[in-house]
């Protein structure tokens, strides 16, 4: 009977302590079969679509969390990463829009896993540089599902993450070095 009791207890604590952040993608204008490649990547910052609900640093800090995956990533397969655009040839710009971003309810996360859960949703656009042409439109969004002293603990950041994660999934295809 001690044994099934620790078992419980265990179980509960693990409840309370196991974290999530998830992202999904919706593609609106598909990449093209034969994607141009690109050696330099500008990632500008994300243009504020809700207002002033959102940290007033966000579209910064997703601009900065796609370049950081990027630069992160052992298949980065661009030369440079950057925040300004140069209109050079070879050049992929990413740019964006933060259409969506409810906060949620730490305390009611750190209740019980998907009470209080965060969201932040963006539209995605991926241009050459030097022509101005749309090669790609996209919007992913990124969720914090977490519940006991993890999902409490998480925050914008997580979701900003989370979603970055995804963008960086689609760029690695336009990379001259892939």
């Amino acid at each position: 009977m001690r044994t099934i009791g620790r078992v419980i207890i265990l179980l509960g604590l693990a409840l309370l302590i196991q974290a999530c952040a998830t992202a999904q993608l919706h593609v609106a204008q598909e990449a093209p079969e034969k994607p141009p490649t690109f050696e330099r990547i500008a990632v500008l910052p994300f243009a504020n679509g809700v207002g002033s609900e959102l940290p007033a640093t966000a579209s910064e800090n997703v601009a900065g969390a796609i370049m950081a995956t990027l630069q992160k990533d052992q298949r980065n397969p661009f030369r440079d990463v950057t925040s300004t655009q140069s209109h050079q040839p070879g050049e992929l710009v990413v740019q964006g829009k933060i259409l969506k971003y409810n906060p949620g309810s730490k305390a009611a996360r750190f209740i019980l896993i998907g009470l209080g859960a965060g969201s932040l949703e963006l539209e995605v656009t991926l241009m050459d540089g030097m022509t101005g042409e749309t090669l790609e439109q996209f919007s992913t969004s990124g969720a914090i599902m977490a519940g006991g002293v993890a999902g409490a603990s998480m925050g914008i950041e997580d979701m900003v993450n989370s979603v970055a994660k995804r963008v960086v999934e689609r760029l690695v295809r336009y990379g001259s070095r892939s």
